[in-house]
């Protein structure tokens, strides 16, 4: 049982740790319009992924500036940067066809022939965006509904499916920073992965009161929003909630977490660099899993060890 309190002490401390990065990671993408420049990326790709003139002039589409956001920037205040973080799919397929057909597509009437040859002598889009769209007007011609009506479906799948594909690269390179982000916290927070285990190891109290904490957070939290997802009102509890937790634990064990105020913590930084090192590169690769890999980790331990005391 000690060693199982062990384990969920420090996957408390990470959990709270995850959380003040992705906090860190969320402020990072929001200043440096990480989803709203990938956005843009994503549909230069979908039509002529040579040039940018084409994705220039379909972000000029009313609908598209409508959704910008203006970026908050010492530097710039230019109209190009304000980029929408995200499009409604059923939004991206109706500005589409008004880029290709014009903005009363569906009040004047085109035979597919016709549309074709708009799109064949559309300057705006790539030859492969070309073919693209011919293969999903001649699936369209097949369906059941009106023409244009599930034209505009067949380009929301399209947008879906690549969208699912920008997404997994997207996490891929949120936790790549977070990774560093991790490192940054593990050193400021003095998050030693390989002293921290020994400090629990050997401090009872510390142990169980940091048990008594864990169980607490989760019986309060039945999720955790995710910042760019959540309500404002959730991200701010939820902030709050990490911060209390952090300094009713910093306050346990002026070794747990923190640096001292004297000479102490330096000469044992020097004395045990390399082992410092992989310490605090065990915590940073624990925060890079993310807030929710923890939370769910813990309330499992957290169970496991409700059963254990039941037998």
């Amino acid at each position: 049982m000690k060693y199982l309190d062990i384990l969920i002490g420090l996957i408390f401390v990470y959990l709270l740790l995850s959380l003040f990065s992705t906090l860190i990671m969320e402020y990072i993408s929001t200043i440096g319009r990480m989803r709203a420049t990938l956005l843009k990326e994503t549909i230069r790709k979908m039509l002529d992924p040579a040039k940018d003139d084409p994705v220039n002039a379909f972000y000029k589409m009313p609908l598209i500036k409508f959704f910008g956001e203006r970026r908050w920037a010492f530097w710039s205040s230019k109209e190009e940067d304000n980029l929408p973080s995200y499009i409604e799919p059923k939004n991206f397929a109706t500005t589409l066809l008004q880029f290709i057909l014009g903005p009363d597509y569906k009040t004047n009437p085109q035979t597919a022939g016709g549309i074709v040859g708009i799109i064949n002598a559309h300057k705006f889009i790539s030859e492969s965006t070309r073919d693209h769209l011919l293969l999903l007007i001649s699936k369209t011609q097949a369906g059941g509904k009106s023409f244009f009506d599930q034209l505009e479906i067949e380009i929301e799948n399209w947008f879906n499916q690549t969208m699912e594909r920008t997404s997994t690269w997207y996490k891929r390179k949120v936790q790549y920073i977070l990774l560093y982000v991790g490192l940054a916290v593990a050193i400021a927070f003095n998050a030693d992965t390989l002293r921290m285990a020994g400090q629990l190891n050997q401090d009872d109290k510390l142990r169980n009161e940091l048990v008594k904490n864990a169980t607490d957070f989760v019986a309060k939290h039945d999720s955790l929003p995710m910042p760019q997802a959540a309500q404002q009102t959730e991200v701010v509890n939820l902030r709050d909630s990490v911060v209390a937790n952090y300094l009713r634990t910093a306050d346990l064990s002026a070794n747990l977490l923190g640096w001292k105020n004297d000479d102490g913590d330096w000469e044992d930084f020097k004395k045990y660099f390399f082992r410092k090192l992989i310490g605090f590169l065990l915590t940073a690769i624990a925060i890079s899993l993310g807030s929710n890999f923890w939370f769910d980790m813990l309330k499992k331990l957290l169970n496991i060890k409700v059963l254990a005391e039941k037998k």
